[in-house]
């Protein structure tokens, strides 16, 4: 059973990523020493990260929208 918090921020936000961190610091800075998903949207664009190496060895990054080549719910091989 989710908090009143967490209830408060799905109603809030029911269309968002909710994500809860907790952190450690025993180490004398902020260090995260948990993190998890609370909530996922029902539909996700689902974007790929594509690498092309250039001249001179550079590497460059782009994005690839491959949400239109699945249909929703079967993209991570469920």
């Amino acid at each position: 059973m989710c908090s009143p918090s967490f209830e408060a921020c799905r109603t809030t936000f029911p269309r968002h990523y909710i994500r809860v961190t907790a952190y450690d610091a025993s180490y004398g800075r902020q260090t995260t020493a948990l993190s998890f998903l609370v909530q996922r949207p029902a539909e996700e664009p689902g974007f790929l990260l594509t690498r092309v190496e250039s001249d001179d060895r550079r590497q460059r990054y782009g994005w690839q929208p491959y949400a239109t080549g699945s249909p929703s719910g079967r993209r991570y091989g469920a």
